[in-house]
């Protein structure tokens, strides 16, 4: 049950960094 929090975790900051990552290409 923890890992599967962790990793829900985990994979929504990844995503969070590649939405912010395409957002300062968009706005670059």
């Amino acid at each position: 049950k923890v890992m599967g929090v962790a990793t829900k975790e985990l994979a929504g900051k990844a995503e969070g960094k590649a939405i912010s990552a395409k957002v300062r290409e968009l706005l670059a």
